[in-house]
Order: C-alpha cells, then structure tokens, then sequence
C-alpha cells in the first residue's frame, strides 16, 4: 500500500516529470526528423534508410515488454528509467564510429533496445502518480511537445549552417539533458508492490484488441512522414528552417490539444474523438502526398498534427488506463508501445522505403491514408462507444 503523497509533494514531482519530457522529446526532435538526412549524407539509399529506421522500430517491438517485465516486478520504475538512459547515451556515441550499413544497424539495433523502455517507464511513472486525475495528463505531457518543438526548430536552423553529421553531436547532448532530468526524479515516487499479475485476460478483450490493432495501423500510416518527410520537402526545394518550422506547427497543435483536453476528455467523448482521428488521418496524408509544392496545404496538414497524433495519444492513453491497473499499468504500457510504434513504426519505415522507390512519394503517402482508413474501420467496429453505444468499461 503506497502512502500518500502531499499536495507539494505530487506538484513538484509533476514539475520534474515535465522537465523529463521535455528533455526526452527535445532528443526525439533532434534525431526523429533528421536521421535520415545524415543517412542521406553518407551514402545511403531509400531502402536502406527505410531498413534502418525499421530495424529500430523492430526492437521496440521486444524491448518495452522487456524493460515492463522488470519494472512491474521490481516495482523500481525509476531506477530503471535512468538506467535506460545511461544505456542510450553509451550505445548512441557508437553512430560516430561508423558509417557502413552493417555498422549503422547494429548500433541503432542496440540503442533501440536500451531506448526502447524510456517512453513507456515515463508513462507509466506518470499515469501512477496521477491516478484517478487523468485530466491532468495534458498540461504534464505537453512539455514533451515543448521540447520536440524546441529542438526540431533549433536543428533545422543548425542543418541550413552545419552539416548533416552535426544532428549527431545535438542528439547526444540531449540525451545527456534527459540523463540529468532523470537523475532529479525521486524513486520512491514509482516504487509499486512487486507481486505479480497477469495480463493475459486483460489482453484478450475485445476492445483492447481493437485499440491495439487500430493503433498499430495509425503508427503505419505514419510511417511515411516519420521516415520521409523531410526528405520530402528538402526536394521540392523548402529550406531546412521552413522544414522545420512545419514540423514544429505540428507539434504546436499537439501543445493545443493537450492544453484544452480538459474541457473535451470525457468517458462519452473519448472513442468518438478516437474515431475521428483516424478520418482525419486519411485526409492529412492525401493532403501531404498530393499537394508539396502548396505551402498553405502542407501548413494545414501539419496543423491536423493535433488530432492525428495529440488527440489519437491521449484517447489512447485513456483507454488503456480503463483496462490496466497499477499492477499491470508497465507492461500495458510496453504493450502498446510495443505493437504501436514497435510492429507498426517498423511496418511503417520498411514498408515506406520500398513504396518510396516503386510507386513515388504521392502513391506512398495515399497507401497511409488507406492504412488509417482501416484504423477506422477497426475502431467503429470494435469499440462500442465509437458507435455512440456508450463507453467501455474494465
């Protein structure tokens, strides 16, 4: 039985949990849309920037389970939160010693496994901390979206001044800022009984197979934007600091949604929101495929950013907190982290390097809008309330 904590007490370790976003998602923003620029850099192909991406993603199907496992045993989430981060750090330096595919893939293999538990342990360290005060999530989260703002805007600017390999030495330095962030975190604020509980009945529900198989489909429809994007524009002629003022209106709508989910989180909205983002999906990546050369059309389906990610996120986190208690709350976390952007970033990446070379970029982009179409179709028909037959319950 956890004590609990003082009012001060939660608002500063809600302080510290923005600051750990901030730090963790400033290092996604640095790598996330650049990577393959530098890959670009060096010599590497569409379908070897693609395999590259994908082996990552293909880790992340394995390593949160891995890193969940411990921590619902242990019940040391943060301990094993900063242990993961030294871990990324080490593994990270080794993009500087290597430039050869075989080489590049084992190190990004490595890293995958030792980052691939940071996301969902902060995750889970926060949603314990909230408890039944699921509204709170937005204001805490959206540093995340601060620090990935910060730092793909700062990086973009870098790249139109430095080259391609500089993304590397601005990735480490944030990762070590994620270190220290980490490092502020008091342990006892995660530590939860360590008996086990299984997950198996939990995961056979209708609805949580619903939820998953959707939100892997909506991580592949992404897959596009993730790994090509800015490749993208940078050939129809935008400027690394215009790629990355679009990249940064993006998150600026995730910032919104998180701001104002108070008002619109509830039991009765969230599968109707939910379902709404995947038709929203379908048109932004048509929008994006169809239309580069438009500014104005690129800066709108930026802004549906908000809803394809932000509000796809936070209804899925809602979600998944109706199902998995504080017992399980770790490794249904790992879980959908493993099947969402584990299976689908992976599908998504290598799926999208091929398409890229065998049917072009605009063909691409509409094969996501057919994958987030068929999220949609999973949701209406799996989870009730998407049907406004009222909400699921555990």
């Amino acid at each position: 039985m956890s004590t609990p904590r003082a009012p001060a007490e939660v608002s500063s370790l809600h302080v510290r949990l923005g600051a750990m976003y901030f730090a963790y998602f400033a290092y996604v923003g640095a790598y996330a849309p650049y990577l393959s620029l530098y890959f670009q850099s060096i010599g590497q192909s569409a379908q070897a920037i693609g395999l590259l991406l994908g082996a990552m993603q293909c880790v992340r199907i394995f390593a949160p389970n891995f890193w969940a496992r411990l921590a619902d045993r242990t019940g040391q989430r943060v301990r094993l939160l900063q242990f993961a981060i030294a871990l990324s750090i080490v593994t990270f330096a080794g993009l500087f010693f290597t430039q050869s595919f075989a080489g590049l893939a084992l190190v990004l293999i490595v890293h995958a496994f030792c980052s691939g538990g940071v996301n969902p342990l902060v995750e889970t360290i926060t949603l314990s901390s909230l408890r039944e005060h699921m509204a709170r999530y937005g204001p805490i989260r959206l540093w995340g979206s601060v620090g990935f703002i910060a730092a793909v805007m700062g990086t973009g600017w870098q790249l139109d001044y430095f080259a391609p390999a500089s993304v590397l030495v601005t990735t480490t330095g944030l990762l070590l800022l994620a270190g220290c962030a980490a490092w502020t975190l008091p342990a006892a604020g995660a530590t939860v009984s360590a008996t086990p509980v299984s997950i198996g009945a939990i995961v056979r529900k209708p609805e949580v197979i619903a939820l998953l198989a959707s939100c892997l489909l909506m991580t592949v429809a992404h897959g596009p934007l993730y790994s090509f994007y800015t490749i993208f524009l940078a050939d129809h002629g935008y400027s690394k600091a215009t790629i990355g003022l679009l990249w940064s209106l993006g998150v600026l709508a995730e910032i919104v949604v998180f701001l104002t989910m108070p008002r619109w989180m509830g039991p009765r909205a969230t599968e109707l929101v939910f379902a709404a983002t995947f038709a929203i999906a379908a048109l932004r990546f048509v929008l994006v495929g169809w239309f580069p050369e438009s500014l104005s059309v690129q800066l709108f389906a930026q802004v549906l950013h908000g809803a394809t990610f932000g509000a796809h996120h936070v209804c899925a986190m809602a979600l998944l907190g109706r199902w998995f208690g504080e017992a399980t709350r770790a490794r249904g976390q790992a879980l959908y982290s493993s099947i969402s952007f584990g299976a689908g970033g992976m599908s998504g990446a290598i799926g999208s390097g091929w398409l890229w070379s065998a049917i072009g970029p605009a063909w691409t982009f509409s094969v996501a809008s057919a994958f987030a179409l068929g999220g949609l179709i999973v949701v209406v028909a799996g989870l009730p309330g998407a049907r406004g037959r009222g909400t699921i319950r555990a």
